[in-house]
């Protein structure tokens, strides 16, 4: 069911568009060589992110020119639940294109103590032989603490107090930030900030593709571009008055025939076939 409605949506999801891609490139020499000539150079940007797959159609890609440049860090692997194999991959480009290896350690962007902790923390969860990044060797700055609670309740307290604790000091709200990995957690933060009167803004609360006009925007702009998917001329049809029901019972009333709602919003006076008729009468 869910290849069908990709099928009859002109979709094609991210699994898809890997393997599409693979398939064209083993049984379609005349397509690999086309886009073999397309590229001089190649790079691949977080490289620990991707699975042999992928690697198979980069490696096409670059097989005529060779000249390849993967950069990535193995501590950042983060996609493995999409099954990415970062060791797998650096060993076949090794095998394959012989490159040269370079190690970038210097961390330019984060503070010493920021690193050392970063590097304290990953050395304990995630064994490795691979370097480990060094600060440019400026002055620490900033603190970190670790606090631990029993309770959510105590935990969401001592978030308030603190932040009270640095707006009685001159901080100001620009530059405190609370994040977290739940959005209860922060549902309840805010909570308690309203109460202790503290001004603060929800970044939650102010999600721009939620909101209706933004919605309706993109589902207009998607059917210009692709009018045979189902969800955007539904939106609009209701949004512009349709009834449900009888969009239900069109739908209904027209399955297993392949005429679908954006069929009759592109021909001339809403007939779906005049396109073909009118291509027949001109040969």
């Amino acid at each position: 069911m869910y290849r069908d409605a990709l099928h009859r949506d002109g979709n094609v999801d991210f699994t898809g568009l890997i393997a599409r891609t693979h398939y064209l490139f083993q049984k379609h020499p005349d397509a690999r060589e086309r886009w073999q000539a397309r590229y001089a150079w190649i790079l691949v940007d977080e490289i620990q992110d991707i699975n042999l797959v992928e690697y198979r159609i980069i490696a096409t890609l670059g097989a005529k020119e060779r000249c390849m440049k993967f950069f990535g860090d193995m501590h950042q692997t983060i996609y493995e639940w999409r099954f990415a194999q970062p060791r797998q991959v650096i060993e076949a480009f090794e095998r394959e294109f012989q490159p040269r290896r370079l190690s970038l350690r210097i961390n330019y962007r984060c503070s010493q103590r920021l690193i050392d902790a970063s590097n304290a923390m990953r050395k304990a969860f995630i064994p490795s032989q691979d370097p480990f990044p060094e600060a440019t060797g400026g002055q620490p700055d900033g603190e970190i603490t670790l606090n631990s609670f029993e309770t959510s309740a105590a935990e969401t307290q001592a978030v308030v107090s603190q932040v009270a604790a640095w707006q009685k000091n001159g901080i100001s709200r620009g530059q405190i930030a609370v994040l977290s990995r739940q959005n209860r957690t922060l549902v309840e933060i805010s909570t308690a900030l309203k109460a202790a009167e503290i001004p603060h803004l929800v970044a939650e609360d102010f999600d721009f593709f939620r909101r209706q006009e933004v919605k309706d925007v993109t589902a207009l702009l998607e059917h210009l571009v692709c009018p045979f998917r189902r969800h955007p001329i539904l939106r609009l049809l209701k949004r512009f008055g349709a009834k449900a029901g009888a969009l239900d019972a069109f739908e209904k009333s027209a399955q297993g025939t392949g005429l679908q709602l954006g069929y009759l919003t592109r021909g001339a006076k809403g007939d779906p076939l005049h396109p073909l008729i009118e291509a027949l009468k001109n040969g």
